[in-house]
């Protein structure tokens, strides 16, 4: 079988990039060694999303914890997974 794109690697990033593609109706797959998918360094995900206050917002990672957290609730809408919204209160030192 032929396909257009090979993703090496089924973590986190491997499995965000092979749906992405799937988008543009490509032919996809995905190589993983593992027995399964995000079996490797990718379990221990705490799957926690910032809420973007920690950071500079001039700092590219101030940015991407910014507009992160609204890409999250999208995909939550597009998708079947669970997401449960925590709020926190950030507190002063000392």
């Amino acid at each position: 079988m032929r396909y257009d794109v090979t993703i090496i690697g089924g973590g986190v990033i491997g499995c965000a990039i092979a749906r992405e593609l799937l988008r543009y109706r490509l032919k996809v797959i995905l190589l993983e060694q593992e027995c399964e998918v995000g079996f490797g360094t990718s379990k221990s995900n705490s799957g926690i999303i910032h809420a973007g206050h920690h950071d500079d917002p001039r700092t590219l990672k101030g940015r991407l914890e910014r507009c992160g957290n609204p890409s999250a609730s999208a995909a939550k809408s597009r998708t079947c997974l669970k997401r449960s919204r925590l709020r926190s209160m950030p507190l002063p030192p000392g």
